[in-house]
């Protein structure tokens, strides 16, 4: 995939999916107490956030080993886990400035949380109640994995030597440690460096 593909095809529905979720922040806070808070909505938002990250993971798997054969995420976790670290970086989320891991546990033999919440609602959604796994706290997981997963795709496919990020950005959600790029035309970028210093560059 190329980066015009990217900024066609996939960063305009992930916003899509990040705006459908900030638009549930109108009925309920987001508060750790609400995180097991579940209805029909957070069912929707998680089977459409987790089927994105399904196939993005396979495009990113295939942009690092594109010989290896790949039908579920363990699979994935096998190229992805030692790749840029993605099990331990740390996504903040911009409304409370807390940080996440939306990874964290993800093994070749183990899969994140939100992960298992999606194929109970996917497979057996009417057993057990596991309806109630589409609540806040799985579909804001799932979307900070997308996210990431995004930032890390666009930056292995990008063609410049700047590390920016797909362009309009995230609404509530950064990266850790990583720049933030800020686009003011033509090119041209203000670039916020981690450790407070800022620098005006061209891509």
């Amino acid at each position: 995939m190329t980066r015009q593909e990217f900024e066609i095809r996939v960063w305009p529905y992930y916003l899509r999916l990040e705006r459908e979720f900030i638009e549930t922040l109108n009925y309920v806070e987001f508060s750790e107490d609400n995180f097991l808070t579940y209805s029909i909505e957070y069912e929707k938002q998680l089977l459409s956030i987790c089927s994105e990250i399904d196939m993005l993971c396979k495009e990113l798997c295939k942009e690092i080993d594109a010989d290896k054969e790949l039908r579920h995420i363990y699979q994935y976790a096998e190229i992805l886990c030692d790749y840029q670290n993605i099990s331990e970086i740390k996504i903040i989320f911009e409304i409370n400035q807390k940080k996440y891991i939306p990874f964290d546990g993800w093994t070749v033999s183990d899969s994140p949380k939100w992960w298992k919440a999606y194929n109970k609602v996917k497979h057996d959604r009417l057993k057990n109640n596991n309806f109630k796994s589409g609540n806040l706290e799985n579909v804001f997981m799932a979307l900070a994995g997308l996210y990431l997963l995004n930032r890390i795709y666009f930056r292995q496919i990008k063609n410049c030597g700047l590390e920016i990020g797909p362009n309009p950005p995230s609404q509530i959600f950064s990266v850790d440690e990583w720049n933030i790029c800020i686009h003011v035309g033509n090119g041209f970028y203000y670039v916020l460096i981690p450790d407070g210093s800022m620098s005006f560059t061209h891509e």
